[in-house]
């Protein structure tokens, strides 16, 4: 999963997922 800013990282659970 992708976040997004394209991290791919914890960010993508924080962000939402894309």
């Amino acid at each position: 999963y992708f976040d997004y800013w394209g991290q791919g990282t914890l960010v993508t659970v924080t962000s939402g997922k894309i």
